[in-house]
């Protein structure tokens, strides 16, 4: 799907997408799923609409601070949640996000508005200050769906993926890939999609 955005889309978040078939094939929005093998008791997912939103409360200042890298470090230290090196904020954060938001959504349900530091390649929100258009369906905690406004500025890109990866590739490889050839394939390349992925 490349023709307008998130937003003209309606977020692209109908439920009845999803549900249709649902009610076709078995007669009702509720289903029987063996999600832990045959042999166990089967779960039952609810795909009634409207799907939950997860994320509207998403806070947006600060991220780029040691004191919110600490904070993330500690908060997964007392949950136990694995996050192994270079624990960036970036990754720190994504990890969090799926113990607490993604590990909850057995039932279908969306994760809205990402902080732009895990959605480097999103749009920014145009009303959110510090969000992206970006939205992820969830169902029995795997990720069906992907949908995005593309940013293509690419001198934000570019600001956004130094901050976000970067250090990730210095740390495996000692180098930066930063380097003129990767900006220019990010400047030349750069067009104004959705990105809509099932």
């Amino acid at each position: 799907m490349k023709k307008g955005d998130v937003w003209v889309l309606g977020r692209a978040r109908n439920p009845e997408l999803y549900t249709l078939k649902d009610q076709e094939l078995t007669g009702g929005y509720v289903i029987k799923y063996h999600a832990n093998g045959l042999d166990k008791e089967p779960i039952e997912i609810d795909f009634t609409p409207p799907f939950r939103e997860n994320g509207e409360s998403f806070h947006t200042k600060g991220f780029a601070s040691e004191e919110t890298n600490k904070y993330l470090i500690d908060a997964c230290a007392k949950y136990d949640v694995k996050c192994p090196p270079p624990q960036t904020t970036t990754r720190l954060l994504d990890k969090l996000v799926g113990h607490f938001l993604e590990d909850t959504c057995v039932n279908p349900a969306f994760i809205i508005n990402h902080p732009q530091i895990l959605s480097p390649l999103a749009k920014w929100h145009r009303t959110k200050p510090g969000l992206t258009e970006h939205f992820e369906l969830f169902v029995n905690k795997h990720e069906l769906c992907n949908g995005y406004t593309e940013l293509n500025d690419p001198v934000v890109q570019r600001q956004r993926f130094a901050g976000s990866f970067e250090k990730i590739f210095i740390h495996n490889s000692g180098n930066s890939i930063f380097d003129g050839i990767i900006s220019s394939s990010i400047f030349f390349s750069l067009k104004n999609e959705t990105r809509f992925l099932i």
